[in-house]
């Protein structure tokens, strides 16, 4: 079995599993909308979002299991977030389980690789740390994604207030603009999708959003209290993705692994070395191709 065939398949915790919790997620959210508990437009975008992670985990991951489960699982916790903005108490407490089996399958997935490969060298298991801090570095921009643009009225206008406040030009435009761009970068990052590119923007809209906009650079070295200690952790590891790339277990690896990828595309997912080590399993002529 090739490289990319051993992601394609989970033999114990089943997409199945995940694909029915994710349907009761989506009930349970219509039924949320319906009854109130999720307020104006935050019952169409928590609905919208669930609908297409069940899509992705139940009719793609069975087939592509990276895209279908990278996908779904930025969509899931996207509208799990909406769920929690809102304190909406029963669709927080099914998503809950529903994450807990998503992880088992990503557990599922690195054992399968460790079995595969023998006793993880070094630089197997630098891929999985890559991959585990990647996904999180990446989607954790979708809590505050969620509260521009996902999780209703209330949170849209109490933004609007903090940026009136803060001097923003346009407030209004700022607030959908970073949400948009913040979930962008959940997508890029951690799904692992143009990464090079993706990690470059992200410094570039950290340093716009904290210099220009934050303040967060007059107040010093600290967590506490407004400083820029944690926009400097964001910027150090999207830096270092601008070198590495994704790696193995993200969409731009699925793409180029099956020529899908454009040409003119490569250069912004990883250096070129990454790039001939994912189409190795390639015919001679793709991988010509494509350098």
């Amino acid at each position: 079995m090739s490289n990319a065939e051993e992601y394609e398949r989970l033999r114990f915790v089943k997409s199945i599993y995940s694909s029915a919790l994710i349907a009761i997620c989506f009930c349970v959210t219509i039924w949320s909308g319906v009854e109130g508990a999720l307020p104006d437009w935050s019952k169409w975008t928590a609905s919208a979002l669930m609908f297409v992670a069940l899509l992705f985990n139940g009719f793609i991951m069975s087939r592509a299991l990276r895209p279908g489960y990278l996908i779904s699982m930025l969509c899931f916790v996207t509208a799990w977030r909406v769920a929690a903005m809102n304190d909406v108490t029963l669709l927080e407490q099914v998503c809950f389980v529903t994450f807990l089996v998503m992880i088992m399958q990503f557990v599922e997935i690195v054992i399968c690789h460790w079995k595969k490969n023998g006793i993880f060298g070094f630089i197997e298991a630098l891929m999985w740390q890559l991959a585990v801090t990647r996904i999180y570095f990446g989607m954790n921009e979708i809590g505050h994604a969620t509260e521009k643009v996902f999780a209703g009225q209330v949170s849209y206008e109490n933004l609007v207030h903090i940026f009136t406040v803060l001097g923003t030009p346009m407030p209004g435009i700022a607030v959908i603009s970073g949400g948009v761009i913040e979930f962008a970068l959940a997508f890029g990052v951690g799904c692992g999708f143009l990464t090079r590119l993706s990690a470059m923007g992200g410094i570039i809209y950290f340093l716009v959003a904290t210099v220009g906009f934050g303040g967060e650079w007059m107040h010093g070295y600290s967590w506490v209290g407004g400083g820029w200690e944690y926009i400097a952790l964001l910027i150090v590891f999207y830096g270092s993705l601008f070198f590495t790339g994704a790696g193995q277990f993200s969409l731009d690896a699925w793409l180029i692994e099956r020529g899908f990828m454009p040409k003119m595309l490569l250069r912004f997912c990883c250096p070129q070395s990454a790039v001939k080590h994912f189409v190795r399993k390639l015919p001679n002529n793709c991988v010509k191709n494509m350098e």
